[in-house]
């Protein structure tokens, strides 16, 4: 299984290259996923394919805070 990190950086190019996304819309999806990817290594979670829909909702809730 891919790492979180390579995962992300393969959404980053298709963002560019697919998508053709500004700059600063694919900076702003990066920075958001790297917040995401830093509650998940707080709450133990391994895998992208690991997060549960309770995760989420925690995730949102400290967001909200």
């Amino acid at each position: 299984m891919e790492s979180n990190h390579r995962l992300l950086k393969l959404y980053i190019e298709y963002l560019q290259f697919e998508k053709n996304y500004s700059t600063h819309t694919i900076s702003s999806y990066e920075h958001d996923i790297l917040d995401f990817l830093q509650f998940m290594s707080q709450e133990a979670i391994p895998f992208f394919s690991n997060v549960s829909y309770s995760d989420v909702r925690l995730y949102l809730t400290l967001l909200y805070q």
